[in-house]
Order: C-alpha cells, then sequence, then structure tokens
C-alpha cells in the first residue's frame, strides 16, 4: 500500500491533510478508508508505525533515547515518552533495560 510507504519514509509522521494532497483524496474520506481497512485513524496508523521502529532501535541499537526520538521525527522526548509509556507500559529506557535484562527499580 502506498500509504505504508509514505508513512515509512516520513518516519510514521504525516497529517492526514498531507497524506491527502500526496494522494489526492479529502483527507477526511482517507482517514475513513484507512480506518476501515487498518481499524485505525492516521495518527494512530503512524503512532504505530513509530512505535514499532523504536522497539526494534531500543533494542537493535546504542543509539542514546535522544537520537532514537530525533530519528522518529518526534519533536521532543517530553512528546515521545507518554506515547511509548501508554503502548508499552514502560519509559523508553526501561523497556530496553528489560530487554538486556536489568533490574529497573
Amino acid at each position: 500500500m502506498r500509504t505504508s510507504y509514505l508513512l515509512e519514509e516520513r518516519k510514521g509522521h504525516i497529517s492526514r491533510g498531507e497524506l491527502g494532497s500526496l494522494l489526492n483524496f479529502n483527507p477526511e474520506y482517507l482517514n475513513r478508508i484507512i480506518k476501515k481497512n487498518t481499524g485505525a485513524i492516521i495518527l494512530e496508523y503512524g503512532q504505530t508505525f513509530s512505535m514499532k521502529e523504536s522497539e526494534a532501535l531500543l533494542i537493535h541499537s546504542t543509539d542514546s533515547i535522544s537520537n532514537i526520538v530525533h530519528k522518529l521525527g518526534f519533536s521532543n522526548r517530553s512528546h515521545f515518552y507518554p506515547i511509548f509509556k501508554a503502548k508499552h507500559g514502560y519509559t523508553p529506557r526501561e523497556y530496553r533495560d528489560m530487554y538486556y535484562g536489568l533490574d529497573i527499580q
């Protein structure tokens, strides 16, 4: 799907207006179509993509969390952390530490 490609290129960050313009669809219509096919609106679909990417980067790279946040296109850590914690139940640091078997107290 072309939408997946665009989300990958934009690291999961694209507004429905931008996506609608790029695909020549009304943004509201596009949002409904994506929700019908994926179960998520464009914002949620993009965040899911970003969270999957962040999981891989936290586990398979030695980049700092700040660098990962920047690579994913978030403006700052304070925007990224609540989204990550809501999805996983842990902060990015706790998630990384758990993967490597470190004690997170």
